[in-house]
């Protein structure tokens, strides 16, 4: 029969009535050691502590699908209610590329602006030296060619950084879109691209 302890008063009076001598914390952790090991050597200990065994996987199994219902309802009712899921990352990503790309294709246009008015500056510098080059086989001054070239391309290079951005953001609104008015019996088509569901 295993032995049930409630309180410390019970353990005191059973140490001294077994005339057992417990001076510190190791000599109770011995001897607590040494009982559970004795109960568990018994065929009824054994017995006993694999029904507690499965009873605590029970449960640990029953709470885990509690857990999951409850999830799947929360997930349902949002999906009802066109609302974006609770742990869904979706829209963070979404709103973090709509603002690293209106960043991007704000900065770098200017960049190119600013580092095109630099080498402008420094070709103006040298007015005094003008050679005559040919580009393509007609004929032109030097200055004219660089300032072509440098506009040139830093205005390709703000055209495609403006462009690419714009894409960027248009995918990451409709996923934005996608994520706070999903698909569903309460919003399809039109409503679901303008981003409003009918209730």
């Amino acid at each position: 029969m295993p032995l049930h302890i409630n309180s410390v008063k019970e353990l005191n009076e059973l140490i001294a009535e077994q005339g057992l001598s417990i001076s510190d914390l190791d000599d109770l952790r011995e001897l607590l050691q040494t009982v559970n090991e004795a109960t568990e050597q018994t065929p009824e200990g054994r017995k006993e502590q694999m029904a507690h065994q499965e009873r605590l996987q029970e449960s640990k199994q029953a709470h885990t699908e509690r857990l999951r219902n409850v999830e799947h309802v929360e997930r349902m009712r949002a999906l009802e209610l066109g609302q974006p899921l609770p742990d869904s990352g979706e829209e963070q990503r979404a709103r973090s590329a709509i603002a690293a790309a209106g960043t991007i294709g704000v900065l770098v246009p200017l960049a190119m602006a600013f580092a095109a008015g630099l080498v402008s500056y420094l070709i103006l510098r040298d007015v005094n030296d003008v050679d005559q080059v040919s580009i393509f086989g007609v004929p032109c001054d030097r200055h004219a060619a660089l300032f072509s070239a440098v506009w040139g391309v830093c205005g390709l290079v703000a055209m495609l950084t403006v462009f690419l951005s714009l894409w960027t953001v248009r995918g990451a609104r409709g996923k934005l879109r996608g994520v706070l008015a999903p698909q569903g019996r309460f919003g399809t088509g039109q409503e679901a691209q303008t981003g409003v569901s009918a209730q």
